[in-house]
C-alpha cells in the first residue's frame, strides 16, 4: 500500500506539470491533456519525468508529437532517444542520436547517448569511438568516462577500463558507482583470492562444516578465466560422521562476442565409515545474451550430494542438465528454467520453475518478486534425500543492498510463501542477511545468516540455519 500510494504522488506531480484544461475538446480538439502538452513549452519536462516513472509509451507519445513541430529541437532529440533507448528500441535511438550528431558534431551528450546504446546492444567497438569523442568534448563527464570503462569491461579490455576508473577515483575518492565498479573488474580480472567459513545445522540434527578458498587469474590470458578452488565439507549426525573434498578447475572463456562457456573439473574425495572413494566429476555451462535484454543459460553438470553424512556414505551421484532464459524489459526481470536430474540410486527428477523480479529503488537497491517451482521426483526413498512425489512451492521475496558509512555494505533478502507435497501445504519461509567490511581497497570482510524452513532445504521441511564469514583479498 505505502509503494502504491508513493506512485500516486509522483504521477500526480507529473500530471501538475501539465497545463489544465476546462474541457478536452474545448482547448485540445478532444485530445488527451498530455497529448496536447507540447503546445505549452513544457512537453519536455512533462516527457522526462513520465519516462522516468516508467510511463515510456506516454512519454514517447508526447515527445513525437512535439517533434512532429520541432524536428530540429535538440533537447527534444536527446530525450526521445533516451527514453526509446530505455524502451529497448535501440535501433530508432541511434537514428535521432546519429541526427543531433551529424547537425552537431561537439554535442557531448548526445555522443554519450549514442555510446551507451551501442554498448547495449555489443557494438563495443563502436561504442568507445563515441565515449572517446564525447570526452574529447567535455573530459570532466564522471557519467561518460564510467560508461566507458564499463564498456571496455565488457569488450574483454579491463586493464584500460581500470586506467579510466582510476582517473575518476583520482577526483573523487568516495565515488561509489566507480568503487563498485573497479572492484567488479578486479575480482573479475583477479589475482583475486577468497576464503570462506560455514557452519550449518538443521531440524533432522544433521550437521556441516565446511572450508572453502579460491584463487581467480586470468594468466595473462585474453579472453579467459581461470579459478581453482578448494572445499572440505565435514558432515555430522548423532553416532556417524563423514567428510568430502573437492578440487576444483574452471575456465570462463569468452567466444562469440560476448558468449562465455566454462568447462569444470573436479577431484572428489568420500571418507566416511561405509565409503572411502576418489573421482572426477564434471561440469559444462554456455551462457549467450541474446537481443534486446534477453539471455540464454545451458549447463551440464555431475556431482555428488554431500549434505548429510548419510549422503557422504551412500556415495548419491547427480548428473543435471539446465536450460534458462531471462529477458530484462522496464525495470522488471523475466525468468524461466527447465531442469532434469537422474540420481545414482535409480531416481530421477525434473523442475519447472518461473519468475518475475521487480526493481523497486536503485539506492539502497530493492527488489521485489515472485518465484513458482515444480518440482517432481520418481518416488524412491529412504537414500537420505527428501524426494516426495511432486513439490509445489510459490513464494514473493525481497531483496535489498546498499551500502553505509562508506567502508560497509549490506544485503537481505526475506522471503515467504507455501509449499505443497504428499497432500499436505504448509508455510515456507526464509531470511538472509550479509554485511562486508571493506577494510581497504583491496582488502574486505564478510559475515552472514541465513535461516530457512524450507522441504526444498531440509529433509523433513523444516529449520536449516548457517553462519558464514569469509576474507576477500584483491592483488
Amino acid at each position: 500500500m505505502r509503494i502504491q500510494a508513493m506512485k500516486i504522488l509522483y504521477f500526480a506531480a507529473v500530471l501538475s506539470l501539465m497545463p489544465v484544461a476546462a474541457s478536452a475538446s474545448e482547448d485540445t480538439g478532444g485530445e488527451t491533456p498530455e497529448l496536447a502538452a507540447w503546445s505549452t513549452g513544457e512537453s519536455l519536462s512533462s516527457a522526462d519525468a513520465l519516462a522516468k516513472a516508467g510511463e515510456l509509451d506516454r512519454a514517447i507519445a508526447i515527445l513525437e508529437r512535439f517533434l512532429a513541430q520541432n524536428p530540429a529541437n535538440t533537447e527534444g532529440q536527446l530525450l526521445y532517444a533516451r527514453t526509446l533507448s530505455w524502451k529497448g528500441e535501440y535501433e530508432k535511438a541511434i537514428v535521432v542520436y546519429g541526427e543531433v550528431i551529424q547537425r552537431e558534431p561537439q554535442n557531448a551528450e548526445a555522443l554519450a547517448g549514442y555510446a551507451r546504446v551501442l554498448s547495449w546492444k555489443g557494438e563495443y567497438e563502436r561504442s568507445v569511438e563515441a565515449y572517446r569523442r564525447s570526452l574529447d568534448v567535455n573530459p570532466e563527464s564522471v557519467e561518460t568516462r564510467t560508461g566507458l570503462a564499463r564498456t571496455l569491461w565488457w569488450k574483454g579490455e579491463a586493464d584500460d577500463a581500470l586506467k579510466e576508473l582510476s582517473i575518476i577515483l583520482s577526483k573523487e575518492p568516495g565515488n561509489a558507482e566507480a568503487l563498485a565498479l573497479e572492484k567488479g573488474l578486479r575480482q573479475d580480472k583477479g589475482p583475486h583470492a577468497k576464503a570462506v567459513y560455514l557452519n550449518a545445522s538443521d531440524s533432522d540434527r544433521n550437521r556441516i562444516k565446511s572450508y572453502q578458498a579460491s584463487f581467480v587469474d586470468t594468466f595473462g590470458l585474453p579472453g579467459h578465466r581461470f579459478e581453482f578452488g578448494y572445499k572440505r565439507f565435514e558432515t555430522s549426525l548423532p553416532g556417524r560422521s563423514a567428510t568430502a573434498s573437492f578440487l576444483d578447475l574452471k575456465d570462463s572463456i569468452k567466444v562469440m562476442g560476448r558468449a562465455v562457456v566454462t568447462p569444470r573439473i573436479s577431484l572428489v574425495s568420500l571418507d566416511s565409515s561405509t565409503n572411502d572413494t576418489v573421482y572426477l566429476t564434471e561440469g559444462l555451462s554456455f551462457n549467450m545474451p541474446l537481443a534486446k535484454g534477453t539471455a540464454m543459460t545451458a549447463a551440464y553438470s555431475r556431482y555428488p550430494l554431500v549434505d548429510t553424512a548419510r549422503l557422504i556414505e551412500n556415495n548419491i551421484r547427480v548428473r543435471e542438465a539446465a536450460l534458462a532464459l531471462t529477458h530484462e524489459a522496464r525495470g522488471a526481470t523475466l525468468s524461466a528454467s527447465a531442469l532434469s536430474a537422474s540420481y545414482s540410486d535409480g531416481n530421477s527428477r525434473y523442475d519447472l520453475t518461473g519468475g518475475i523480479a521487480v526493481n523497486l529503488f536503485k539506492v539502497p537497491r530493492v527488489i521485489a518478486g515472485i518465484v513458482s517451482e515444480y518440482r517432481d521426483f520418481s518416488e524412491r526413498t529412504a537414500n537420505g534425500y527428501f524426494n516426495p512425489p511432486n513439490i509445489f512451492s510459490n513464494s514473493v521475496y525481497a531483496d535489498a543492498s546498499g551500502r553505509v558509512w562508506q567502508k560497509f555494505i549490506y544485503r537481505a533478502k526475506a522471503a515467504v510463501g507455501t509449499q505443497s507435497y504428499q497432500g499436505k501445504t504448509e508455510y515456507a519461509t526464509s531470511f538472509q542477511a550479509g554485511l562486508e567490511w571493506e577494510a581497504s581497497r583491496d582488502l574486505s570482510l564478510e559475515a552472514g545468516y541465513k535461516y530457512s524452513r524450507s522441504a526444498l532445504e531440509s529433509a523433513s521441511g523444516f529449520r536449516f540455519e548457517e553462519f558464514r564469514a569469509g576474507v576477500n583479498y584483491l592483488f
